[in-house]
């Protein structure tokens, strides 16, 4: 069961011991997608949603690609099963704007992290 973020304002957002955590288990989950994702519960796959968001805010602060991987990473983690598939798309639009707003290659981001979601979040990712 992962930790939990503190409520507040994403604009104020700072890096703190559980986006360390949250690294560590992307890439995990990279080399292997089913296991990772079967592991975690709904409240966590809320907090990876989370994270997600926080990526894309450290990356346009630290003008770093790699955020944005991790983000899409964590965002192909969930499963649409046991959260709101709405929470979902906002959080692609931020990874997307993010990637956008530091010139990365968000189509070449996008496609790669989409090979380890579900059908269902892969969908939502070629949407975005």
């Amino acid at each position: 069961m992962l930790g939990a973020y503190e409520e507040g304002d994403l604009a104020e957002v700072r890096p703190v011991a559980l986006d360390v955590e949250l690294r560590r288990l992307v890439a995990s989950f990279r080399v292997r997608p089913a296991g990772i994702r079967n592991s975690l519960t709904a409240s966590d796959l809320y907090v990876v949603l989370m994270f997600a968001r926080r990526a894309a805010l450290f990356a346009m602060r630290e003008r770093d690609a790699a955020w944005i991987a991790d983000g899409l990473a964590a965002v192909a983690m969930v499963d649409d099963e046991r959260v709101d598939a709405r929470e979902i798309e906002p959080t692609l639009d931020l990874l997307e704007h993010a990637a956008t707003e530091i010139g990365a290659d968000a189509r070449a981001l996008f496609a790669e992290a989409a090979k380890h979601a579900t059908r269902s979040v892969a969908r939502a990712f070629r949407r975005a």
